[in-house]
């Protein structure tokens, strides 16, 4: 874990460490964890980004426990990119209907 947070850091500097902690929880919580960037458009510095992130929910996740269920979550992000590292401007998910399928499986 300290790997992950450590490479988390040097790429994606200007993240707040608050975010870069819970990405992180999502590692020992889905099993086959994958993030894909479906689609990605460039134009100078920035970036934008249509991602799906999929993964089977075999640990607790915020004090929901392990449902053994298949899901997934997508997003858009724009990102800048500035003196080879990442720096967030937005990004965009349901993240709370996310979090309620989760709960809906137990």
């Amino acid at each position: 874990m300290e790997a992950y947070k450590a490479l988390a850091r040097q790429k994606y500097e200007h993240y707040k460490q608050s975010d870069i902690d819970k990405s992180l929880t999502l590692y020992p919580a889905f099993s086959d964890f994958q993030v894909i960037v479906e689609k990605q458009i460039a134009e100078g510095n920035e970036v934008a980004s249509y991602w799906v992130m999929r993964g089977r929910h075999t640990g607790e996740y915020l004090g929901i426990p392990p449902s053994g269920r298949e899901v997934m979550l997508s997003g858009m992000s724009i990102d800048r990119i500035e003196e080879g590292k990442i720096k967030p401007i937005c990004s965009v998910m349901d993240f709370e209907e996310f979090l309620q399928r989760l709960k809906s499986f137990n």
